[in-house]
């Protein structure tokens, strides 16, 4: 039985993930009892899914599910009088060629984040409660997909702590219970969606998943400025982690499209807000001294 369970491990593709208990080597001319031999079960990766999820999702609703009855707060109740008034959908194409909500001297570009908003608002109205039950349930699953891109790099345990750290980074019920902040939450789901795509594309071929990261992508910088970090992660990943068979001048023409993205987007910018980093004025004005 020992040998035979040997074998097994040697031809495993979870191998990294086993651990043998001691005595499981059997000795010199004997062959250990099955009662000596210990084997840890290899955590698989359709375990390692239900693990991750469940933990991801107690995480979760422990650390936000008291405060779901939370209220508006400050600016929550100026955008969703606004935006009550004037639905995003209904001067959608207009919006594109303007600063956010007309509002001259703060150079955001948001139309997609904004649009989802102005739906979460005509469907909820004035009901807060709603509001961060969907806030919650997207915070859950960019957690997820984070944990899912850490896995492709690491082991079980790192990807789960990586979710566990984005689910409950202190941080983050920012975006998450205070509505206003709802670009940078459906920006980080865009965004990591765009770069799980990318390496679902790498990893299995066909043009489906990297299309999806170019839509995503784009989806993503509609959403909040933030998102131009992408095509940089995609060129680490590449040059750091990419496949070594392959030059480094091979690997770039999966990324160069999302450069030429970010091209097209910054220069957009440039032509209808005057400028191509966004914000508020005096900071934008000290960034671009440096």
């Amino acid at each position: 039985m020992a040998s035979r369970a040997l074998f097994w491990l040697s031809r495993s593709p979870y191998l990294p993930e086993v651990q043998l208990s001691r005595g499981l080597l059997p000795s010199s001319g004997s062959v250990a009892a099955d009662h000596d031999v210990g084997v840890v079960e290899p955590v698989t990766p359709r375990k390692a899914r239900v693990l991750t999820l469940c933990a991801v999702v107690v995480a979760v609703l422990a650390c936000y599910g008291p405060f779901l009855n939370r209220g508006f707060t400050s600016e929550d109740f100026l955008l969703i009088r606004f935006l009550s008034e004037h639905p995003p959908w209904r001067d959608f194409w207009k919006s594109l060629g303007q600063p956010w909500l007309g509002i001259a001297g703060i150079l955001f570009f948001r139309p997609v984040s904004t649009l989802l908003y102005g739906a979460e608002i005509s469907l909820f109205g004035t009901q807060a409660p709603a509001y961060n039950a969907v806030h919650v349930l997207v915070h859950t699953l960019n957690a997820l997909t984070l944990a899912m891109i850490a896995r492709r790099f690491c082991g079980f345990g790192a990807a789960l702590g990586a979710g566990l750290l984005f689910a409950l980074y202190p941080l983050h019920p920012n975006a998450v219970l205070f509505t206003a902040s709802f670009a940078t939450l459906f920006a980080a789901g865009f965004l990591l969606q765009a770069f799980a795509c990318y390496l679902r594309w790498r990893r299995d071929g066909g043009r489906v998943a990297w299309i999806l990261a170019v839509g995503l992508f784009v989806l993503a910088l509609g959403s909040y400025e933030v998102a131009v970090i992408l095509p940089v992660w995609l060129v680490a990943y590449e040059h750091l982690l990419g496949d070594a068979g392959q030059s480094h001048a091979r690997r770039a023409y999966g990324y160069v499209p999302f450069l030429g993205v970010l091209g097209l987007y910054l220069g957009y910018r440039r032509w209808i807000l005057g400028a191509i980093i966004g914000g508020y004025q005096g900071l934008s004005d000290q960034l671009l001294r440096f």
